[in-house]
């Protein structure tokens, strides 16, 4: 984890020479919903995001969200909510990348048939990332540490991912992550309708891993931001 917070402060000053804007373009605010389901589980969360310009090339960003989730092991049925708050900071330059760093704060509240599983449990997560742009390809890579409260081990995971914009409202993004080990593979495409005045984004994934796929549908709206969704991407969030 020091390594890569290292690797951030060494592109510092490349990204604060390298262009003319950074940052955050103007503040502006999203609100959205998704639906996650897999072979046991399915769930539903919502979340509001206000991203915000500090001064030169300084972003930020800070978010809220709840999420409901059911599961269905067998013998075992296990309910969850959870509702969880965090931010980042981040250097940008708006025709080159960006790197940063994230903290949130989660709680969740279970109710199980199964008496090993505890009423609650809090966790904290630290992140450092960044993105390099080049043309209609976004490379991006983040590193993370959970601290979860005992009886749950604490974990560590990285990911990888590569975005392409066919057009300027169109997102391909293919992504690679792991965590103690266990390797999983994602695919999502996000799109913008013209229709919907390009306030509005779908986006359909899929997650494979060791034991089990995933599927997710996610919509988001935009307040006061109507842009294409490659200029969402690299100069409003």
């Amino acid at each position: 984890m020091t390594r890569t917070f290292v690797g951030c402060l060494l592109l510092v000053p490349t990204l604060a020479l390298a262009g003319e804007q950074g940052g955050v373009l103007d503040t502006n605010y999203e609100v959205g919903a998704g639906y996650t389901k897999d072979r046991d589980s399915d769930s539903v969360d919502l979340s509001g995001t206000i991203n915000l310009p500090l001064f030169g090339y300084v972003g930020s960003s800070a978010f809220v969200g709840g999420q409901t989730s059911q599961a269905d092991s067998g013998s075992n049925q296990l309910d969850a909510d959870n509702l969880g708050f965090g931010g980042s900071i981040y250097l940008r330059d708006f025709d080159l990348g960006k790197v940063g760093v994230s903290a949130a704060y989660t709680k969740t509240f279970f109710d199980s048939s199964s008496p090993a599983v505890p009423d609650d449990l809090k966790s904290y997560q630290y992140s450092a990332f960044g993105e390099y742009y080049i043309d209609r390809f976004t490379l991006g890579f983040q590193r993370t540490l959970v601290d979860v409260e005992d009886p749950v081990d604490d974990a560590n995971s990285w990911t990888g991912s590569v975005a392409w914009y066919p057009e300027d409202n169109t997102k391909l993004l293919l992504s690679g992550s792991g965590m103690d080990s266990r390797d999983n593979y994602s695919v999502a495409l996000s799109h913008q309708p013209d229709a919907l005045g390009e306030s509005t984004e779908v986006s359909l994934g899929y997650t494979s891993s060791p034991h089990d796929d995933t599927f997710n549908l996610s919509l988001s709206y935009y307040f006061g931001t109507q842009v294409p969704l490659i200029d969402r991407d690299r100069k409003y969030r």
